[in-house]
Formats: C-alpha cells, sequence, structure tokens
C-alpha cells in the first residue's frame, strides 16, 4: 500500500486545498439557503435570524470537512484524525483552552470598564440565544481550527520550519478576515497575532483540542457573556456592552479584538502557552 502523499511537497498541498475549499464552501452555502427555503439568486437579501445562521455555519464545516476528506485520503494518504484528533491529553487541553479564553476575555474587560472605556448593564436573560451562541461558536472553532491548524500548518510544516509555517498560516488567519465589518490594520494586525495564539500549541503537540477549545472560548466569552462584536460581527449578549468612545484601547465597532488592549494581551498569552507546550518537547 503506497502512504506516499500524491503531492510531494508540504507548501504545495497546503496551497492547493485553497481554491477547492473556497468552491466547496460556497456550494455548501448555497445548499444551506435552500435549505432554508431561500433563493440565493434572488436580489431579495434573505433574513436569517439565529437558526439560519446557524444552518449556514453547519453547512459550511460540512463543507469544510469533506474538502479537508477529499485532500487528506487522495492527496496526503494519511487518516483524517491525524490532523489532530488524537486522544492524549484531550481533556487537560480542552479545559486548558477553554479557561485561557475565559480568563483573557474577562481581565480585558475589567480593565476597560475600570478605566472607563466600557460601559454596561445585564441585559434580559434569553436561553435559546445563549444555547445557539454555544453552538454557533463551537461549529466556528471546529470549522478554522481544522481547516487553520489541522490541515494547513500541518502541511505547510512537513516542508519549511515550524516558526515559518505559524507566520504563514497566521498571515493566511488574518487575511481570511478582511472582508469583516469593521476591521481597521490593528484589528487585522490583532487576528494575525491570534492565528499564531491558536497555532503555537500546535507545532508542538499536532493536536487540535486545546486551539479548538481556546478559539470557541474566546468567541463565546466575548460576544454572548460579554457583550463585545465577534471579529465585527454583532451578537446577542448577557452583559449589553457600550462604548464611551470608540478608541484604541477598547477596538470600535470592530470589537475587541481590534484593541490595543486585546494586542498586548495576545502577545503576552502567545508567549506563555509556547512555553508551556514546548518544555514537553525538550
Amino acid at each position: 500500500m503506497n502512504t506516499k502523499p500524491l503531492i510531494k511537497h508540504g507548501w504545495l498541498r497546503a496551497l492547493a486545498i485553497i481554491i477547492p475549499w473556497f468552491f466547496t464552501y460556497g456550494i455548501f452555502s448555497l445548499l444551506a439557503v435552500f435549505a432554508l427555503g431561500g433563493n440565493p439568486f434572488s436580489e431579495k437579501q434573505i433574513n436569517l435570524g439565529d437558526s439560519g445562521m446557524l444552518v449556514m455555519q453547519l453547512f459550511g464545516l460540512l463543507g469544510t470537512v469533506f474538502i479537508i476528506w477529499i485532500f487528506r485520503k487522495f492527496i496526503d494518504n494519511k487518516p483524517f484524525y491525524t490532523l489532530g484528533f488524537l486522544k492524549k491529553d484531550l481533556w487537560k487541553d480542552i479545559i486548558l483552552g477553554l479557561f485561557v479564553g475565559f480568563i483573557m476575555i474577562a481581565i480585558g474587560f475589567y480593565i476597560l470598564q475600570s478605566f472607563g472605556q466600557i460601559d454596561y448593564k445585564i441585559n434580559t436573560i434569553n436561553y435559546t440565544k445563549i444555547v445557539s451562541g454555544l453552538v454557533l461558536f463551537i461549529i466556528v472553532a471546529i470549522n478554522e481550527e481544522i481547516l487553520f491548524r489541522g490541515y494547513l500548518l500541518n502541511n505547510f510544516m512537513d516542508s519549511v520550519p515550524k516558526y515559518w509555517a505559524l507566520l504563514i498560516t497566521a498571515v493566511l488567519f488574518g487575511a481570511m478576515h478582511l472582508g469583516n465589518a469593521n476591521i481597521d490594520a490593528i484589528g487585522f494586525s490583532n487576528i494575525i497575532i491570534a492565528g499564531l495564539f491558536l497555532g503555537i500549541s500546535y507545532i508542538y503537540t499536532k493536536s487540535l483540542w486545546f486551539p479548538i477549545a481556546l478559539h470557541f472560548s474566546w468567541n463565546f466569552f466575548q460576544g454572548t457573556i460579554f457583550g463585545y462584536a465577534v471579529s465585527g460581527n454583532d451578537t446577542y449578549a448577557i452583559i449589553k456592552q457600550s462604548r464611551t468612545a470608540d478608541t484604541i484601547w477598547n477596538g470600535g465597532a470592530f470589537g475587541f479584538e481590534a484593541s490595543v488592549t486585546a494586542l498586548i494581551m495576545l502577545v503576552l498569552f502567545t508567549v506563555i502557552i509556547g512555553k508551556y507546550y514546548s518544555k514537553d518537547t525538550v
């Protein structure tokens, strides 16, 4: 049985999937619109709502899984689970990822509130919307992590030094968010750093459990709990937040991810997490 990849160079395998992924993701998004009873070719804009957004994200995830499975089986000649679904330290990594995401957002919120950068009040509790946000951000985390860390970073690491592979995929991760509403230079830079943050454990462990849990926790607590816009997208939140003014410290309309506060925390925690996971490889 031939276990050699069909395409020899990992960097080429990583680049080769990008256009097919966009195409497949688009096809599955069209299927989602049809499933919701809409017409994607109509000029009339579709009002998705929370349930519709969940369906769109779920179909997008199915599209991502499908194209990566095709590439993993027929191009890479490796099992799908080798993307990073290893059993070693599964719950330890998940719990740590959930905690780190929560503590970063909570600290950032406390700092900004203490310095008068934001105001807040407790919103009317809507359990359906909370559960919807939870499921949505789980889907988003899995979708983006199996693509950027599981497939792209994994394959780039086969061809180039791991830190270069990490930087390349972080830049690609940032580029994917360039179309988000209200993104600016700080927001774009921070998302690249977030790509480093999400991938730093993977270059040592090749496990996706920590980055998936961290990605989910960062988005869920940022949006559904503490009321920030998540990468420029507003969601229901338990804490209804308002800004006293749009500044570089609170991130303005794009949210916490476009703030200097987030930049400082992302750099600090990237170093901490990198040191934590690198100690096991020494």
